[in-house]
């Protein structure tokens, strides 16, 4: 499924249509200590009627439906719901682009305003935004990405170098999206700068770092926080690192227990990309610093619902070092190439 980038319909030992399991809600399942035995019934999303269609329905009204909807596979069911046909995309739109993924329709944040130290000494010329990724700025990239997804609002935090990323794009001339400077004063923090949007949002909202990039559905990570009634999600990465020591495993007292030779070890990675309910930017102090882990601690201690959106290490492209920097552009150019 992860390869393909598609979803997977789930079908009864008697042919009935049940609904849809994509690779994120099994992570998801796995994240929330299900077993590696846990059968999909537990796991997928039920059929609801714009995802599937009934048998004599015209071909006309199936492909309306699938352009409608951004469907990629639509079951053909008869009443009692036992599946009969699968039509693909490409039935009808045979060599053309895929159905393009729903649109979001969102505020889109972007933290613009760090120093980049870790980009230096590049980014004592140029902010981090503006670093170049092929050729484009690493901000430009997230934008355009975001934005063949429907989002179409921008607001940039700015404060390092302010003026020359509000240079770069008044130079661009007409674009299909609108973008708001705010600017910072004086280094606020990963959250502090959110006071900034006061006034601004009253909506479900996107928060993104300017120097990742995720290569994943928006709307899907909506849809998640909207189904959880989340008041913060956060989009985490699965990531793998290996230990290149035997490990030692002490009782009480120092006796060892076992030797664990060079494990590898998963843990799910903060990517930076987040989606916010507007009601948590009361939880922002007016003139503290504060860091997005802040923010998550105080929703958290007061009650409200932070979840975790889990995507594959390989949809995640992060920019913070020059190593990350160079293994961004590899990953890139496969993917072009691909």
């Amino acid at each position: 499924m992860n390869s393909l980038n598609r979803k997977a319909l789930v079908v009864s030992e008697s042919g009935e249509y049940g609904g849809v399991v994509s690779i994120g809600d099994i992570q998801r399942a796995l994240l929330s200590d299900y077993g590696l035995d846990t059968t999909v019934s537990t796991i997928y999303r039920p059929a609801n009627d714009t995802t599937f269609k009934y048998l004599g329905e015209s071909m006309d009204s199936i492909k309306a439906r699938m352009v409608k909807e951004r469907i990629e596979m639509m079951p053909i069911v008869d009443e009692s719901m036992n599946l009969h046909d699968i039509i693909i995309w490409d039935d009808f739109f045979e060599g053309s682009i895929a159905p393009s993924k729903r649109d979001i329709q969102v505020p889109v944040v972007i933290m613009a305003g760090g120093l980049g130290t870790r980009l230096k000494p590049l980014t004592n010329i140029i902010p981090k935004a503006l670093v170049p990724v092929f050729e484009k700025p690493i901000v430009q990239e997230i934008i355009e990405r975001l934005n063949q997804q429907g989002a179409t609002r921008f607001l940039l935090t700015v404060n390092y170098k302010a003026e020359m990323i509000e240079n770069y794009f008044n130079g661009l001339g007409t674009l299909p999206y609108s973008i708001e400077f705010l600017h910072e004063t004086e280094a606020r923090g990963t959250a502090g700068s959110l006071n900034l949007l006061a006034d601004k949002i009253n909506e479900t909202f996107i928060v993104t770092n300017c120097d990742i990039m995720l290569d994943q559905d928006y709307s899907d990570i909506l849809d998640y926080h909207r189904s959880s009634a989340n008041d913060i999600t956060i989009v985490g990465a699965l990531k793998n690192f290996d230990v290149p020591y035997g490990v030692l495993h002490t009782k009480k007292g120092g006796a060892l227990s076992r030797i664990e030779e060079k494990p590898e070890k998963s843990y799910l990675i903060n990517t930076g990309f987040y989606v916010l309910e507007p009601t948590v930017l009361k939880d922002i102090p007016a003139q503290d610093f504060f860091h997005m882990t802040h923010l998550i601690e105080k929703v958290i201690a007061r009650g409200g619902n932070v979840g975790v959106f889990p995507v594959n290490e390989q949809a995640w492209l992060d920019m913070g070092d020059w190593y990350e920097y160079d293994k961004m552009h590899v990953r890139l150019l496969k993917n072009n190439l691909n």
